[in-house]
């Protein structure tokens, strides 16, 4: 049956308001970013993934005076087309872009004077502050390390990778990071030496195999040596007193049930995680 036309002016309305709600949430979550990153001399410094856009963009940049730019979104790495749209909120938000237009197949952007000047202002503002650059330095290079069982993926944690990687989070997630031919031990256990945090998806399927116990093993001594939080633990359909049972060093660690809050939750608290760790 055809719909009536007030259904359709409702189905119109109700679109509207999901992508004004939308946009909302989006720009939320870009200024959550954009107020995490330290600001030296004056100068605020990019997150990465931010960085890697302007790059791309700048690299497409024929010097034409309009300053316009366009680029094919096939040809952007695949984590920066989950993030687009966030991507481009943030680089807005920076100051690098005058304004931006994304379509189904590729997007328009127009640079500022800031946006084409930002890699060379960022490095004097490196060369500037010698503390900075010790500072930079320390910085791990993933934001998050993923640690689950093989068998969790499908029906969890590759859903909890994709909400995170829509904040603009580095995320350290092994089908995403191994490559042909890598010794894949080397990998893992370098991610765990360059990770500030770890969420362990701790589920039945984790208990007793040697990579997952292992991956735990590394994290707990990284903390307790340092004496900085860096274990954050999620357990996916099991009990605390299964936890606590399983991993008596964990007891005393808040938990956060994956029944009892959404993905998006999690990556948003991991992002307030982040700004109070780099702020």
């Amino acid at each position: 049956m055809a719909k009536s036309s007030y259904e359709k002016a409702l189905d119109k309305q109700m679109k509207e308001a999901k992508k004004q709600a939308d946009a909302a949430a989006r720009r939320e979550r870009a200024k959550s970013i954009i107020d995490g990153q330290p600001i030296k001399n004056g100068f605020r410094f990019m997150d990465g993934n931010a960085e890697q856009l302007l790059q791309i963009i700048l690299d497409k940049y024929d010097g034409a005076e309009t300053n316009r730019v366009w680029g094919d979104m096939d040809n952007l790495p695949q984590y920066l087309q989950m993030s687009f749209n966030l991507e481009l909120e943030k680089l807005l938000m920076y100051g690098v872009l005058s304004s931006a237009h994304n379509f189904i197949s590729g997007f328009e952007v127009y640079l500022s004077p800031q946006g084409k000047s930002y890699f060379s202002d960022k490095a004097m503002a490196v060369a500037s502050n010698q503390n900075f650059v010790t500072e930079i330095s320390h910085r791990k290079q993933y934001d998050v390390f993923i640690s689950h069982a093989n068998k969790d993926k499908l029906e969890y944690v590759d859903a909890l990778y994709q909400s995170l990687s829509k904040l603009g989070i580095n995320i350290f997630y092994d089908s995403k990071v191994l490559s042909w031919g890598d010794n894949w031990k080397n990998v893992i256990l370098d991610g765990t030496a360059k990770s500030e945090f770890a969420i362990i998806v701790i589920s039945k399927q984790f208990f007793g195999r040697e990579w997952t116990e292992k991956e735990l093993s590394e994290f707990l001594s990284r903390q307790n040596e340092s004496g900085q939080k860096i274990i954050l633990p999620l357990i996916h359909s099991i009990t605390l007193d299964e936890l606590k049972g399983q991993y008596p060093d964990l007891a005393d660690l808040h938990a956060l049930r994956s029944e009892d809050i959404t993905v998006e939750e999690i990556a948003i608290l991991l992002a307030k995680e982040l700004i109070k760790r780099y702020r």
